[in-house]
């Protein structure tokens, strides 16, 4: 059975896992303007997004430049989704489950962000 557990950040609407790691990502660039890549990818290492359940290495990340996909259903990648660090497109991974996402939600409220559990 799909866990369908709801989230929400910093008293949002509540979001599914994939619209969760959007939203935080989202808010820690508007948090974070000037940011480089290196620097976003520090604050959401790819090893938040890595579990033992898929089988190669791509999107097992929480974020990746647009023009390094490989598989975009992986990504959300709807141009609205898509955001911007100093002018360069990129993407956040779709692939969360219910191990990884506690890694993401840990860090995040590292990050000064209040996750709430909805559903």
């Amino acid at each position: 059975m799909p866990d369908r557990t709801k989230y929400k950040v910093d008293g949002s609407r509540p979001y599914g896992k994939g619209q969760l790691v959007l939203e935080i990502v989202r808010k820690y660039l508007e948090q974070h303007p000037n940011a480089r890549f290196e620097e976003v990818l520090n604050a959401f290492p790819d090893k938040l997004q890595r579990s033992g359940s898929q089988f190669d290495n791509d999107g097992q990340c929480v974020i990746k430049r647009l023009r390094d996909i490989v598989h975009e259903r992986r990504y959300h990648m709807n141009a609205d989704d898509q955001l911007l660090i100093m002018g360069e497109s990129v993407v956040i991974s779709r692939e969360w489950n219910t191990e990884n996402i506690q890694n993401l939600i840990s860090r995040a409220r590292e990050l000064g962000f209040e996750i709430e559990r909805v559903a």
